[in-house]
C-alpha cells in the first residue's frame, strides 16, 4: 500500500535580517509503519516495528547578524 503524508510550511520575512518559519509535519496525522524489523522463530516470532512520527507543528527563527 502507498502511503501519502503532507507537511506544509508558511515561511515569512518580516525585515532583512529575519526569517519565521512555521511548520507542521504529516498534517494529516497518518499512522504508518515505516520499517519492520523480524526476529524469526528463536525469539517466538518477535517482530520489532517503527512508526512514523505523529503530527508535529513549530515554528524556526533565523536571524542574521
Amino acid at each position: 500500500d502507498s502511503v501519502g503524508k503532507t507537511d506544509l510550511t508558511l515561511m515569512a520575512e518580516p525585515t532583512d535580517d529575519l526569517q519565521i518559519n512555521f511548520w507542521i509535519r504529516n498534517l494529516n496525522n497518518v499512522e504508518h509503519r515505516s520499517s519492520t524489523i523480524p526476529f524469526g522463530p528463536g525469539f517466538g516470532q518477535l517482530s520489532l516495528g517503527y512508526f512514523d512520527a505523529p503530527r508535529t507543528v513549530g515554528m524556526d527563527m533565523h536571524y542574521k547578524f
